[in-house]
């Protein structure tokens, strides 16, 4: 009797030990991670953790796709939820990464446009890109068509040399329509003394 209640102890203990998964040191590390999980990251966003690879699949394919090339598994699309969930999470997530350089780019075109006779302007980019086209009208709308620093020191030195000498050095285009071309004189006249 002594000897069977030992031998079902020893048992129920054997059992115990295989069935709870005592493994050695590295495999609970690999056994850890894969609990735990590491972030699945894809162009700088997390995902999650635990992500399958139809999952990881979907995301680069959504991505792909809103970024201008086009890629849908339309069977996985339809029956794996893993991959559904990917390419909605890639195609919403993901961002375009020219939108800034369009920006910039139509920026700068406009603010050349703004300071020089004539229209820089991508008429393709402008009639299909809003980045390009909010930029374009940002950088027209921003930009002064010279520094008015330089404007005021022109006219300051027109109006100290018309001071000085006989007759007058007016620009009247530049007088007439800008303000700091304008005091720039008005001070450089005012200022100046007769050597």
């Amino acid at each position: 009797m002594k000897i069977s209640k030992v031998m079902i102890f020893v048992a129920a203990l054997v059992a115990a030990f295989s069935f709870t998964g005592c493994a050695p040191y590295g495999e609970a590390l690999v056994v850890q991670k894969v609990a735990i999980g590491d972030p699945y990251y894809y162009d700088g966003y997390n995902y999650g953790i635990n992500r399958d690879a139809n999952y990881r699949r979907g995301v680069r394919d959504g991505c792909s796709s809103k970024r201008g090339t086009w890629r849908k598994d339309r069977y996985l699309y339809r029956n794996s939820y893993s991959y559904r969930n990917g390419w909605n999470a890639g195609y919403n997530r993901c961002r375009r990464h020219y939108s800034q350089n369009l920006y910039q780019t139509g920026y700068n075109d406009g603010c050349w446009s703004r300071r020089h006779p004539g229209t820089r302007k991508n008429r393709r980019l402008y009639n299909n890109r809003r980045s390009y086209r909010n930029g374009w009208n940002a950088g027209y709308k921003e930009c002064r068509r010279h520094p008015a620093h330089n404007y005021y020191q022109r006219g300051y030195s027109d109006g100290c040399w018309s001071r000085r000498h006989r007759g007058i050095k007016k620009d009247y285009n530049l007088f007439n329509n800008y303000r700091t071309y304008r005091h720039g004189w008005n001070a450089g006249y005012s200022a100046c003394r007769i050597r």
